[in-house]
């Protein structure tokens, strides 16, 4: 989701859909409902091809919370 919103285009019009769905219109228009099934199909065409790359990222994520704090860089903290 990252990746789409870092690298915006408004193709087909999906800005006006995401931001309709993001505002909370549950019942919104069919045209709407039409570009959100577009949106979540671009979603997911977009996310099959950066697979690779987002389990790389959640394996970093997830050591980088594992490490553990071994102590401060002033006199002032806690060895």
């Amino acid at each position: 989701m990252r990746w789409l919103f870092a690298n915006p285009r408004n193709d087909f019009d999906l800005e006006r859909a995401v931001i309709s769905m993001l505002a909370g219109d549950v019942f919104a228009a069919p045209r709407v409902a039409r570009r959100l099934v577009l949106f979540k199909l671009l979603y997911y065409v977009v996310a099959a091809s950066r697979l690779k790359a987002m389990l790389a990222d959640r394996t970093s994520r997830r050591r980088r919370l594992a490490a553990a704090f071994v102590g401060g860089t002033t006199s002032q903290d806690p060895a």
